[in-house]
């Protein structure tokens, strides 16, 4: 099979890097939130269960009429929730619930919206007996304790993956939480692109909220989701410094990420840059894509991954710092 010319991969990553439609007019900003469904105890809820006992998908549904939304499966029919004007409720592999807004030139109005669909969430959870933990990790389960919520092949594979460098992927998997502010590249892509990677160990301190206690009462750190992050697989994850070619910087990135995905089951997968050279399809190469996790991810748009899940009432806090810093 031909190899795909290195000219088009290097293009699919400046468009991803590339600069917004209008320059520095009317940025915009989004944000992704995730919680932790567990029960009063602390057990973690399913996504379906047997009759009578707890579970999200019925929440889902509940939640999704009450705020004018449909509920529906996306291609991997995986349950989702579309409120038009706000943005989409989706599971994580671990069951968590993640709301994903559609983008924002106002931080005030996307903050109104996005509580207009929490508020109801978390009313309708209580009355189920279900509560929305909204912390960085899960501090009442172990992941050999929670099952893949959603055991699709790429999920599958993705733990395989993790599990064979050792126990943090899979605690990223299903215990943990985050929530993600996105931000316009603007008219100055590259140099925002330099800063947001700069602000990210900044966002990780700032907003904390998974604290890892060793010894004695103080907890030794205050993130364990970033621990988690930082050991699961570097060829995937982490900072980028420097200013220069950023779009040549992520295709060496990407290229020397493991690709799990592509491997057969019971294969050590190896370097995308490998299965590239011996002619990986187009296909194979964006779905790769898809599995690489920097704290700062270029998408046509820049997600920044740093924060720690939050109470709902805190969101307006990293979305201002963030805008912030990165527009004015």
């Amino acid at each position: 099979m031909e190899r795909i010319p290195h000219a088009d991969l290097l293009a699919e990553i400046t468009r991803a890097l590339g600069a917004t439609r209008g320059g520095e007019r009317d940025l915009r900003v989004g944000l992704e939130c995730e919680m932790i469904p567990v029960t009063e105890d602390g057990a973690r809820v399913p996504i379906v269960a047997e009759v009578g006992a707890p579970s999200t998908l019925p929440l889902l549904r509940r939640t999704a009429a009450r705020v004018g939304g449909t509920l529906e499966a996306d291609s991997g029919n995986s349950p989702r929730a579309r409120v038009p004007g706000v943005g989409v409720l989706t599971f994580e592999p671990g069951g968590q619930l993640e709301l994903a807004s559609e983008p924002f030139t106002s931080i005030d109005e996307l903050v109104h919206k996005v509580h207009r669909v929490l508020r109801p969430l978390f009313d309708d959870a209580a009355a189920c007996g279900i509560q929305m933990l909204t912390r960085g990790m899960d501090p009442h389960r172990r992941a050999s304790d929670v099952p893949l919520a959603l055991p699709f092949d790429r999920y599958r594979k993705q733990r395989t993956h993790y599990d064979r460098i050792g126990p943090w992927g899979a605690d990223m998997m299903v215990r943990s939480a985050g929530v993600h502010v996105n931000v316009d590249l603007g008219g100055r892509p590259v140099r925002r692109w330099w800063l947001a990677n700069r602000l990210a160990p900044i966002l990780t301190a700032l907003f904390a909220n998974s604290p890892a206690p060793e010894a004695g009462a103080i907890p030794a750190r205050r993130s364990n989701r970033a621990e988690q992050w930082r050991h699961l697989d570097p060829t995937r994850t982490g900072v980028f410094d420097g200013e220069v070619d950023a779009p040549r910087a992520y295709l060496s990135f990407a290229l020397g990420a493991v690709d799990f995905l592509g491997a057969a089951d019971g294969e050590t997968p190896a370097p995308f840059r490998e299965a590239w050279e011996e002619g990986a399809s187009r296909e194979r190469w964006r779905r790769h894509l898809t599995t690489l996790f920097p704290e700062v991810r270029p998408r046509g748009y820049l997600e920044l991954r740093s924060v720690d899940a939050l109470r709902p009432a805190w969101y307006a806090v990293p979305l201002v710092i963030t805008a912030g810093l990165l527009y004015d």
